[in-house]
C-alpha cells in the first residue's frame, strides 16, 4: 500500500495534486492494495520517486505504469525492489566474495526482510555474509540464522 511523503515536506500545489493522483492510481490497483506492500511515493517538481518492496516483477511494472501514466508526472525514478531480486543480488554478492566462495547460504526475503540460513566454517565468514547481505539495496531488515561449524 502506498505511503505518504515524509512529514514536514512542503509540496507545491501542483506536486501535491500529482502526489494524490499517484497515490490513488497505485492504491487503485487491487493486487497492490491487497498485498499491502510497503511502497513510498515522493514528488518534487513533477518527478516521482517510488521506493519500497514489491512481491514480483509484474507488480513492480504495474506500480511504475500507474505512476508514469498519472497526468503531470514528468519522470518516474524507480527504487522498487522485488524479494526475488533481493535474493538474487545477495546470492551474487556472496558468490563474488573470495571468503565466501563455496559456502552454502540459503537466502529468503519477504518484503525486504531477509533471512540467511546455513552453516559456515568461521565467524569471519558469518560476519562477511551478514555485512554483504545488509548492504544490498532493498534489504530493510536482516534475520540471522547462520551457524558456525565448531567441529575441528
Amino acid at each position: 500500500m502506498a505511503q505518504q511523503q515524509a512529514l514536514g515536506t512542503q509540496l507545491s500545489e501542483h506536486d501535491l495534486e500529482i502526489y494524490e493522483n499517484v497515490m490513488a492510481a497505485v492504491n487503485n490497483d487491487t493486487v497492490v492494495r491487497e498485498s499491502r506492500v510497503p511502497i513510498e511515493v515522493h514528488v518534487e517538481d513533477g518527478i516521482v520517486t517510488l521506493s519500497g518492496i514489491v512481491l514480483s516483477e509484474v507488480m513492480r511494472q504495474r506500480v511504475l505504469f500507474a505512476a508514469a501514466t498519472t497526468p503531470g508526472v514528468k519522470k518516474v525514478i524507480d527504487h522498487l525492489y522485488s524479494d526475488r531480486q533481493i535474493e538474487q543480488d545477495i546470492a551474487r554478492a556472496l558468490a563474488e566474495d573470495p571468503l565466501l566462495r563455496g559456502a552454502h547460504v540459503e537466502i529468503s526475503s519477504y518484503q525486504g526482510t531477509v533471512t540467511l540460513y546455513g552453516v559456515l566454517e568461521s565467524t569471519e565468514q558469518k560476519e562477511a555474509a551478514l555485512k554483504l547481505a545488509g548492504g544490498v539495496p532493498g534489504v530493510r531488515r536482516l534475520h540471522d540464522l547462520l551457524e558456525v561449524d565448531t567441529k575441528e
